[in-house]
């Protein structure tokens, strides 16, 4: 790596918000990535090299459990993207990409509505509204994001706790469906993606054992054409990968999966297969936004 693409550790006291950045030799064009309820850099740092790898630049955000944030993901603000994104433009990056995964989808799709900015957004297995926060994996009792110092409204969960591991020896696989599905959605905890400007990308799967995301996708699209969104809209459905919508070529990640989740063991060919198919539909939609 040269001198000039070396990262840079932003945090909360100087800049506002944790995060890695990961720059390029491309200017003006930069992706922000959003884990998602694992919380802390992991993940935004294997998309970051991953997406510098590609010649993009990417900011990876930490919304919880870093350095200066909160340990837990009970109202997150929002601030920390337009943080982010008033840092990017001071840089030189005036073409800013979200991409968001699960709870990190969630926060990206609402960031995005408030922030005019930003001009694209991935979202990973989305949820179209906001739920209730989590602390020490329960529910908190609060929403997960706030903006204004005020926070979001949300639905909460029915089901106030689960046992992860009578889960496992039911289910032979990770699953909270039974604590994700059949919520009373209220109407003021839903996203208003229509708020976007630009471009969205929706990337679901049938086999998701989380959350019921291709129903949320659809939730979301249908939201967009009642509203005449004017940009375009993709949403793309899978049928066999897990939860983790992700680019994965590690070994140890990819064997991983496959214990936690039976689709993943059952159909490796159809996942690979699938992996593939999901990350050149990224890079169409980047080329396409960025241009």
């Amino acid at each position: 790596m040269s001198e000039n693409v070396k990262q840079v550790i932003t945090s909360v006291p100087k800049e506002g918000f944790d995060g890695i950045f990961y720059p390029s030799l491309q200017k003006e064009q930069v992706i922000i990535f959003i884990s998602g309820s694992e919380g802390g850099l992991g993940t935004g740092k294997r998309m970051g090299e991953y997406y510098q790898g590609l010649g993009y630049a990417t900011l990876a955000l930490g919304l919880f459990h870093t350095g200066y944030t909160s340990k837990y993901l009970s109202k997150v603000p929002i601030e920390y993207m337009e943080r982010a994104v008033n840092w990017l433009k001071k840089g030189g990056y005036s073409k800013i990409i979200v991409d968001g995964i699960s709870k990190g989808s969630e926060y990206a799709l609402y960031a995005s509505a408030v922030i005019s900015d930003i001009k694209g957004v991935i979202a990973r297995v989305p949820s179209y509204f906001i739920s209730e926060g989590l602390i020490n994996k329960r529910p908190a009792g609060n929403s997960c994001w706030s903006y204004k110092g005020n926070e979001l409204p949300f639905t909460p969960y029915k089901i106030r706790k689960i046992s992860k591991f009578k889960m496992l020896l039911l289910e032979k696989q990770f699953s909270l469906l039974s604590m994700n599905s059949d919520k009373n959605v209220t109407e003021d905890s839903v996203i208003p993606i229509e708020k976007i400007h630009g471009s969205i990308l929706l990337m679901s799967t049938r086999a998701d054992t989380i959350w019921p995301c291709d129903t949320y996708a659809e939730k979301l699209v249908e939201r967009l054409a009642e509203k005449h969104f004017p940009y375009e809209v993709r949403h793309l459905s899978f049928q066999y990968m897990s939860h983790f919508l992700l680019p994965m070529t590690q070994k140890k990640s990819l064997k991983l999966l496959r214990i936690l989740f039976r689709s993943e063991r059952l159909h490796l060919q159809e996942c690979m297969q699938e992996r593939k198919e999901m990350e050149n539909a990224t890079l169409q939609f980047l080329q396409q936004t960025f241009l």
